[in-house]
C-alpha cells in the first residue's frame, strides 16, 4: 500500500513527460547494493538486452526463488537453498512511476492495486497475518498456479502477467544477488551470514569506523519519512 500511494505522490509531484523514466528502489532492511558504483540506468539497461519480458509497459521487475544447484568449494555456511515456491521474493524490487497504461494511470499503480484487491479477496486469510504473505499473493497473482494457496476470488486483469518482469534470484534480492544483496534468513547459520555480509558492506563502503557510522546513521535518520497506514482503511485520507 505504501508503494502504491508513494507512485502517486511521485506522479502528481514530478509530472513524467514522454522523454522522462523514474524508477523506485525497494528494498528491505537486511538487504544492500553491492554494486554501489553501478548507475541503476545501466543495470536496467543490462536486464533489458538479457530479458526479453523488458519493455515500455514493465512496471516492476521481481526476482524468483529457485533452488541452485552448485560445489561448496569452501566448504563453509551457505544460505538456505531450497524454496517451498517459486516465490516472486518481495524483499527487493524495482518498480517504474512512469509505465503508461490506458486511462492516464501508470502500469505499476495498477498493478499494486491488484495485489491489494488479490489480498483483499484472497481464499485462505491466514495470508494476512503468517508468512509467505504479500509474497505468495503476489506470486499467484503473476504468475497463477505457482502457489495454489494463494489463491484470490479477486478478477485477475490480461495485461498483468506483461507488466512485470521476472528476473534471475542472482541478479538481486538473493544472498547470491550481484546488484543487490537480500541476506534473508530465519536460521541460525543464516543470522551469522547475514551479520557478517552487512558488516562487510559496511567496511567496502568506507562507514565501518564507528565515528563515520554514526554520522551516517544520523543522515539516514534525517531522511526517514513515517507513514501511516491506518487512514488509508478508515478512508479518512
Amino acid at each position: 500500500m505504501y508503494i502504491a500511494e508513494r507512485l502517486r505522490s511521485q506522479r502528481r509531484a514530478v509530472p513524467v513527460g514522454p522523454q522522462q523514466c523514474s524508477w523506485l528502489v525497494y528494498m528491505d532492511g537486511d538487504a544492500f547494493v553491492r554494486e554501489q558504483g553501478l548507475p541503476l540506468p545501466f543495470f536496467l539497461s543490462s536486464l533489458a538486452s538479457r530479458y526479453r519480458g523488458f519493455s515500455d509497459a514493465t512496471g516492476a521487475v521481481f526476482a524468483a526463488e529457485h533452488k541452485l544447484d552448485w560445489t561448496n568449494l569452501t566448504r563453509g555456511a551457505l544460505p538456505e537453498n531450497d524454496p517451498e515456491a517459486p516465490f516472486l521474493n518481495t524483499g527487493v524490487f524495482l518498480t517504474r512511476a512512469d509505465a503508461p497504461h490506458a486511462g492516464g494511470t501508470s502500469t505499476a499503480v495498477r498493478l499494486f492495486d491488484a495485489w491489494l484487491d488479490a489480498a483483499a479477496h484472497v481464499v485462505h486469510r491466514r495470508l494476512w497475518t503468517s508468512w509467505p504473505g504479500e509474497q505468495g499473493i503476489l506470486s499467484e497473482l503473476v504468475r497463477p498456479g505457482s502457489y495454489p494457496e494463494a489463491q484470490s476470488q479477486a478478477k485477475r486483469s490480461k495485461w498483468l502477467r506483461k507488466s512485470v518482469l521476472v528476473v534471475n534470484l542472482t541478479e538481486m534480492n538473493s544472498p547470491w544477488g550481484r546488484f543487490i544483496q537480500h541476506s534473508w534468513g530465519r536460521k541460525a547459520t543464516e543470522t551469522f551470514l547475514r551479520s557478517q555480509a552487512l558488516g562487510d558492506a559496511l567496511l567496502r563502503a568506507g562507514l565501518a569506523e564507528p565515528a563515520t557510522f554514526a554520522s551516517f546513521v544520523r543522515e539516514v535518520q534525517s531522511m526517514t519519512v513515517h507513514w501511516d497506514v491506518w487512514p488509508y482503511f478508515s478512508g479518512t485520507s
